[in-house]
């Protein structure tokens, strides 16, 4: 794989995943019917949605690209995946409460970031943590995508 074909993956990777919540931030916790009626009306048709995110409007990235982002620049600035400089990012984007439509279990886990807890220990144990992680795993995958151990290593 040339480097070219890697930075193309990468950027597509990111771009539809971002492109992903954009579009799909306002709909998401609603039933799959509504899930569905947005698709068909709001998407394929350009109709209003009458249901609503909070404040956000249909285009709006949530937490997900937020923390993505956050990680891509630690990745990139540390030359490698460093969770101490990715929960400083994590905690910093909490306090400074520029964080979009936040999950639970990502919020009292950013908290005790904030409160000085060890990334090691202030992550959300099962059953409560949900899938934000997973929609953080990208520049995971596509960093370490030649080194299968340090993926499994870092993803963990």
């Amino acid at each position: 794989m040339t480097r070219l074909d890697i930075k193309d993956k990468f950027s597509g990777c990111i771009i539809g995943q971002a492109v992903g919540d954009a579009l799909g931030f306002i709909a998401e916790g609603h039933s799959p019917e509504n899930c569905e009626a947005y698709v068909n009306r709001v998407l394929d048709e350009n109709n209003e949605f009458p249901f609503k995110r909070g404040p956000y409007p249909l285009g709006q990235y949530s937490d997900d690209t937020q923390l993505a982002r956050e990680l891509m620049l630690s990745i990139v600035q540390c030359k490698a995946f460093n969770p101490e400089d990715y929960a400083v990012r994590i905690a910093n984007i909490f306090a400074e409460n520029r964080i979009v439509g936040w999950g639970l279990a990502t919020r009292e886990a950013a908290e005790r970031l904030i409160a000085g807890i060890s990334w090691r220990e202030s992550g959300e144990p099962f059953p409560s943590a949900g899938n934000g992680s997973a929609m953080r795993a990208a520049p995971i995958g596509l960093l370490y995508s030649s080194q299968p151990e340090l993926m499994i290593t870092a993803a963990i």
